[in-house]
């Protein structure tokens, strides 16, 4: 399930600029970047929406490298846990979203890092209170790599103010 869920979040911006241009297309309007134009539909002028469907398809410019970087994330997590023989337990979702988050910082700087490191903390304490729950490694490499990203985004700004 947490593979669909990444992928759907990779390819979402993606998927609305395809509805928005077969909507536009199928009402005969005007689609662009520019601005956004009349398309009526049903009575009812959809043009603003479609342009900002239209123009969402620039997150994915955001969304498929760090849903790849999700992906190969969760797969080394599988793997590991596999190796280990913990297929019984259920992945914490907060592991998993720690490590999406950390990996966004790269592109978002503290805005992924910060909430990425906080869910590798709480995730590692769920887990280590629930038997049941595996992922204390997915969490504590999104800790890691928030705090890496975190570090990094410091660095750059004590250069920039320099």
């Amino acid at each position: 399930m947490a593979y669909v869920g990444l992928c759907i979040y990779a390819v979402f911006p993606m998927l609305c600029v395809l509805l928005a241009s077969a909507i536009a297309q199928a009402s005969g309007s005007r689609l662009d970047e520019g601005s956004a134009h009349q398309c009526i539909v049903f009575g009812v002028d959809i043009g603003g929406l479609l342009y900002g469907l239209f123009v969402m398809g620039w997150l994915s410019l955001l969304t498929v490298p760090t849903g790849v970087l999700g992906l190969i994330a969760l797969t080394i997590a599988l793997l590991i846990a596999r190796s280990r023989g913990e297929t019984n337990r259920k992945l914490d979702g907060l592991a998993l979203v720690s490590i999406v988050l950390s990996s966004m910082s790269v592109f978002i700087g503290p805005l992924g890092a910060i909430p990425g490191v906080i869910c590798g903390y709480v995730a590692k304490k769920r887990i280590a209170k629930n038997s049941t729950l595996r992922g204390a490694g997915v969490a504590s490499a999104g800790m890691i790599v928030g705090g890496l990203g975190l570090a990094v985004f410091v660095a750059l700004m004590a250069l920039k103010h320099r």
